[in-house]
């Protein structure tokens, strides 16, 4: 299935701003981008200023970021989309949100994924 010509920047806007946008322009005249809308113009320039706190210091943390966590979220965020478009029972408020045009659900749901090893390291510290 075909999800759309943009679905791979959409994708990488979405794991960003779900994982690393920690704040957003306020609503008002005059007001500053801030990260989220960052993300959304220049993604890549936003984890390039930002790869030490994402975690990118070393050459094995760039390998596992593309291996570990682009891989788990990339299948995580097609099986959304798919949902999104098709009606599944299962996804059923996926495809009910899509249709409605509640357009920030795929960031709130990638947002709440986590990944094991963090997990286990926060335990074992």
């Amino acid at each position: 299935m075909e999800i759309d010509k943009d679905a791979e920047l959409d994708f990488f806007k979405t794991w960003f701003r779900a994982k690393y946008a920690e704040t957003i322009r306020e609503r008002k005249k005059d007001a500053v981008n801030q990260e989220f809308e960052k993300i959304g113009t220049s993604f890549h320039k936003f984890i390039r200023d930002e790869k030490e706190r994402i975690g990118l210091n070393s050459s094995q943390d760039f390998y596992t970021f593309i291996i570990d966590d682009f891989n788990k979220f990339s299948r995580h965020y097609i099986q959304l989309r798919k949902a999104a478009l098709s009606f599944d029972e299962k996804y059923e408020y996926v495809f009910y949100n899509a249709y409605n045009n509640f357009t920030l659900q795929f960031p709130l749901i990638i947002a709440a994924i986590q990944m094991i090893k963090v997990l286990l390291i926060r335990k074992l510290n």
